[in-house]
């Protein structure tokens, strides 16, 4: 049995949907991690400096 190629095309347009929400998904998780990590640095400078400034 031969498949047309609009069933072909059919056959793999979920796979492809599913890719470019994993994609979706990664990229979205990446700019959180970064802005995350960027956050986390701030919060740790600014706890630092304050220490310093105690004088402790």
């Amino acid at each position: 049995m031969k498949l047309s190629q609009e069933e072909l095309d059919l056959a793999y347009k979920p796979i492809e949907i599913e890719q470019n929400k994993i994609l979706l998904f990664w990229q979205k998780f990446w700019q959180f991690s970064n802005f995350y990590g960027e956050y986390l640095a701030s919060l740790h400078c600014k706890k630092r400096n304050f220490r310093h400034k105690q004088g402790n």
